[in-house]
């Protein structure tokens, strides 16, 4: 037995190096963690991700005003004293804003044909024309697939009309181990019953797969060779046991209980 998980650890650690070169592309077509909607009340704050001072909060006002402001405490209530950006909300109306962890005090806006006003007050708000804002912060995009968020942006994309919060983190897979955590979730539990796959057979589906990653199910072949190669892998170094703690919470929070 352990030299089966030890050949799953060779594999998983060959396909690492060959993930390097496509993360973030296979970040975008199959794993894209972040992307976590919110249906919101009229008001709602939020501390931005790996910004621990600064929080967001929107307002939804009526007479089709949208305002975002940025603030140091999440217990300041919003006024024209903060820095802020107002929308006019509408079908079309978005928002999207892009956050560097290492400046903490640069804000980045995309320019919109709904953007009403902005108030600087003590943060530098920039608000970049579309094709400089998509330049700077997103890799070159192939064709059709996905636009990825360049390292080590953060984005918010909201939705006026709905009051809908998308959080983008940028790609997922930075480090060895996160890739090697992607790479068994892709390869020993999706790609489980390839085989059966490939003849056109039946075999597990992406949704029964996810259910045994969010509840450890050793019933699920491709989980008992994921857990046997997790075990392995968080006794080499506690990055890996880190890494793994985090996927789990993400597919208890994501993976729907029915």
């Amino acid at each position: 037995m352990k030299k089966i998980i030890v050949s799953l650890i060779v594999l998983v650690t060959v396909s690492v190096i060959v993930f390097f070169s496509y993360e973030k592309i296979v970040d975008a077509w199959f794993f894209p963690r972040g992307h976590e909607p919110f249906k919101l009340p009229q008001e709602f704050s939020f501390q931005v991700s790996e910004m621990d001072s600064l929080y967001i909060t929107t307002l939804k006002k009526e007479n089709a005003q949208f305002y975002v402001f940025f603030s140091k405490d999440s217990l300041v209530s919003p006024s024209k004293n903060q820095d802020y950006v107002k929308f006019e909300t509408a079908d079309m109306s978005d928002i999207v804003i892009v956050f560097n962890p290492n400046k903490k005090n640069d804000i980045y806006i995309a320019n919109s044909d709904y953007l009403d006003s902005v108030n600087v007050v003590s943060y530098n708000l920039q608000v970049l024309e579309r094709k400089e804002f998509d330049s700077l912060f997103y890799e070159p995009q192939v064709k059709t697939a996905p636009r990825i968020l360049k390292y080590p942006y953060i984005q918010y994309h909201i939705i006026t009309m709905s009051h809908s919060i998308f959080e983008n983190k940028h790609s997922y897979g930075e480090t060895k181990e996160e890739v090697t955590e992607l790479v068994m979730h892709e390869a020993l539990v999706h790609g489980n019953d390839v085989e059966k796959n490939i003849n056109g057979t039946q075999r597990t589906t992406t949704n029964q797969d996810h259910k045994a990653l969010r509840d450890k199910d050793m019933k699920h072949p491709g989980y008992r060779k994921y857990d046997a190669a997790r075990k392995q892998l968080e006794q080499i170094s506690e990055k890996y046991k880190q890494v793994f703690k985090e996927a789990e919470d993400f597919y208890k929070k994501n993976y729907d209980r029915e």
